[in-house]
């Protein structure tokens, strides 16, 4: 259960800090509820863990030293799907 949830909450995190808002009027509430996410992951992350500080730092630069590769792969893998999804259309021939 704990690491479904765990699971969960690493992809949303993921996701978020992926996408660029289209509205910039959004872009500050957006930024805040990434923080907030990253901030539960950690002390989840922490927690579940029993983490000391000096490993729950270093846990913490591995993630910041992968999260644009993270970011990367998350923004080609939704191309491919939207790719998919307008070849899978009815009559839609590629």
């Amino acid at each position: 259960m704990m690491r479904t949830l765990l699971l969960l909450v690493c992809l949303a995190a993921s996701a978020l800090a992926a996408q660029n808002p289209s509205d910039t009027s959004d872009a500050a509430q957006t930024q805040q509820l990434r923080d907030q996410i990253r901030a539960r992951w950690r002390q989840v992350v922490r927690r579940q863990l029993d983490l000391k500080p000096d490993q729950a730092g270093k846990l913490e630069e591995t993630e910041a030293r992968f999260a644009t590769q993270r970011r990367a792969i998350a923004q080609r893998q939704r191309g491919v799907q939207e790719a998919l999804r307008g070849q899978l259309q009815p009559g839609v021939a590629g």
